[in-house]
């Protein structure tokens, strides 16, 4: 919960509650579990969010990004997985000339 008191704006405040409503259903769902209040997670020494309860759950890695109202969860088991979300109002041209 500290990290969400980090956050100053409203808005990503907003945006990490979801995220981790998010991480905690999709964990909830993979282990058979009825209620994502029964995940537990913590933050590694760098600031990464690793699963800690239930038992059957720490196996499972995840990945969690959000930005602007979008969150993106992946989950993998055994071994690490990433992804990552962007602000379209961060992104600079695109350099294959495309629209943004």
């Amino acid at each position: 919960m500290e990290n969400l008191l980090r956050l100053g704006p409203p808005e990503a405040r907003r945006d990490y509650l979801a995220a981790h409503a998010l991480v905690r259903t999709m964990l909830a769902e993979r282990v058979d579990l009825l209620a994502p209040t029964t995940v537990r997670l913590r933050s590694t020494p760098l600031g990464k969010p690793v699963v800690v309860a239930p038992p059957d759950a720490r196996r499972l890695r995840f990945s969690l990004s959000h930005a602007d109202g979008i969150a993106m969860c992946a989950i993998a088991e055994d071994w690490e997985i990433g992804v990552d979300v962007e602000s379209a109002r961060h992104l600079g041209r695109d350099p294959l000339g495309g629209p943004r």
